[in-house]
């Protein structure tokens, strides 16, 4: 009678615990649509901004080892990550891979390229007297640590190179606020241009020139999202395309 009753009762058990279950399943809390009520909100990532690039680059170096004018040729796909310290000062990490080939020889070899930076918003003014393509002018500057290495496969007598890059630009934007459906319309365009420089450190090899110029164009899609593409000339060009999201 005592096993029975036992029996019983862990039957019992295990049916009230089964139906309880399904009435968690069949009945599931609805999730909220307030952004106070999730771990991470809107107002917490409004600091914080990513992107991605890819990029062409081409200038002319000085290897220790032979002499100077030897072609440095990389293509780039690179991200970010970056985060407002201040609402015009930006820090931010980038990485990134590179395949890199430096002087006449087919010695291309791929390599990781990462580092810091530090994004400087300096000036913004409107225009009283604006005309049809321009409404404020926007003065920027850029400063730029990264690390890369490239594979020589003994050429030249060198197994591998690894470098610092130290670089930075001051750009004028000319910004043109536009009208029209938004859906198809860009809410602006800036056309930038300025001085820009890049310092190689490395045992092996040096950049022939440090200053150069660079130009482009900002497609800003909103308020959050904007479309990058630049143009930088030292020996010979660079060429980048981008996109940026705030969030």
């Amino acid at each position: 009678m005592n096993k029975n009753f036992a029996r019983y009762s862990i039957l019992s058990a295990l049916l009230f615990l089964i139906g309880t279950l399904s009435e968690v399943n069949a009945l599931p809390v609805g999730r909220s649509n307030l952004s106070r009520e999730y771990l991470v909100s809107p107002q917490d990532l409004s600091a914080w901004s990513i992107g991605l690039s890819a990029v062409k680059l081409e200038r002319d170096v000085t290897l220790k080892t032979y002499g100077s004018g030897l072609p440095m040729k990389s293509t780039k796909t690179m991200g970010y990550v970056g985060y407002d310290v201040l609402p015009w000062v930006t820090f931010y990490a980038v990485g990134g891979g590179a395949q890199t080939r430096i002087g006449w020889f087919n010695n291309s070899s791929s390599g990781a390229e990462y580092g810091f930076g530090v994004t400087l918003n300096l000036i913004d003014t409107e225009i009283e007297d604006a005309t049809a393509f321009e409404n404020r002018l926007r003065l920027s500057s850029h400063l730029q640590f990264t690390r890369g290495s490239a594979g020589m496969n003994g050429v030249y007598g060198l197994s591998e190179i690894t470098w610092d890059d130290f670089s930075g630009d001051l750009t004028l934007s000319v910004v043109n606020d536009l009208e029209g459906d938004k859906f198809f319309v860009p809410n602006s365009i800036a056309l930038f241009f300025g001085p820009t420089f890049s310092v190689l450190s490395s045992t092996s090899i040096e950049q022939d020139k440090i200053f150069g110029l660079t130009a482009g164009l900002d497609i800003f899609l909103n308020e959050k999202v904007n479309l990058e593409l630049a143009y930088t000339k030292f020996d010979a060009g660079t060429y980048s395309i981008g996109v940026n999201v705030r969030f």
